[in-house]
């Protein structure tokens, strides 16, 4: 269980890490573009038409999409037993994407999209690190 958990996992972190980057390559007007259409998805859903209306869009996808990275990076560490390494890897590659968006037309980074993007990824943590205590495998 424990391999494949490593397996699928670190696929999936670095299946992420493609997707993060390919959306970050976007220039401005492509990612726009891709926030609006989106926008255009959810609207019709009342719960997160009403979300998207307090938080911008683009917030709500930097934290889902890291989220998704911090679970995927603490769970295939955790399977190494190093499972504080996982966000540690996250919240670095996200320092890389608001870097990487510096040297992209029309785009820039920031150190606020770093905070939320981290905020994904302690939450994904903290989901791991208790989900494995109420389980008890954390033996």
């Amino acid at each position: 269980m424990k391999k494949a958990i490593r397996v699928i996992s670190g696929l999936a972190s670095i299946l992420m890490m493609v997707i993060i980057f390919m959306f970050s390559n976007q220039v401005g007007v492509e990612s726009q573009h891709t926030s609006d259409t989106a926008l255009k998805i959810f609207q019709n859903v009342p719960l997160l038409n009403w979300v998207f209306t307090i938080i911008p869009i683009r917030k709500v996808a930097h934290m889902f999409v890291f989220f998704m990275l911090g679970l995927n990076t603490t769970l295939f560490m955790s399977t190494f037993d190093k499972i504080i390494l996982g966000p540690f890897i996250a919240v670095l590659y996200a320092i890389f994407d608001e870097t990487h968006q510096l040297f992209v037309s029309s785009r820039s980074g920031s150190p606020i999209d770093v905070l939320i993007d981290s905020t994904g990824i302690i939450i994904s943590f903290f989901l791991v690190y208790f989900g494995t205590k109420i389980l008890g495998k954390d033996k």
